[in-house]
């Protein structure tokens, strides 16, 4: 890995970022293509699994939040939250403080599916790194742990920013 960037540092900036996005955008097709699968098995599509992820990830929230996370409309999502509860992978409940708000639950179905997604992610994962140096493999965690925490961050930043 050390090499490669030696190797890339007479690309430009615009162009190292644009082969991020690339590779970004093949890992997160290979992962969703080795996911599928499963999915299959537990009759959850893609955009199901991702918004039982985010329901399990912001436990209680509305559909409008889970919109805003996912970066979809609140209508595609309700259509996927109906599938999902239909097939008791998630529920719905009144807000205790709010009547007017509907919040969003797993249920422990739904948690198994999602676990046995993530771990059939992980092993495919496993096996796609062996072989690599373990610093690499450090080295590419931290870079991603720090995108995820920059994007993390200019979306709250966004967020509290909007009217």
């Amino acid at each position: 890995m050390v090499a490669r960037m030696h190797a890339a540092e007479g690309a430009s900036d615009s162009e190292e970022i644009v082969r991020l996005v690339v590779v970004v955008d093949g890992i997160i097709r290979s992962s969703f293509h080795r996911l599928h699968p499963i999915l299959e098995e537990d009759g959850v599509t893609m955009g199901q699994f991702q918004t039982l992820h985010v329901v399990s990830r912001l436990e209680g929230a509305s559909v409008g939040e889970v919109a805003r996370h996912l970066g979809v409309s609140a209508p595609a999502v309700c259509a996927s939250v109906d599938e999902l509860e239909e097939r008791g992978l998630v529920r719905r409940r009144r807000s205790e403080q709010d009547a007017r708000t509907v919040e969003l639950s797993v249920t422990s179905r739904g948690r198994k599916v999602e676990a046995r997604a993530w771990r059939k992610v992980a092993h495919v994962m496993s096996e796609t790194v062996r072989g690599l140096p373990k610093a690499d493999v450090v080295i590419a965690v931290g870079v991603f742990e720090e995108i995820v925490r920059r994007f993390e961050a200019e979306a709250v930043a966004h967020a509290t920013a909007s009217p």
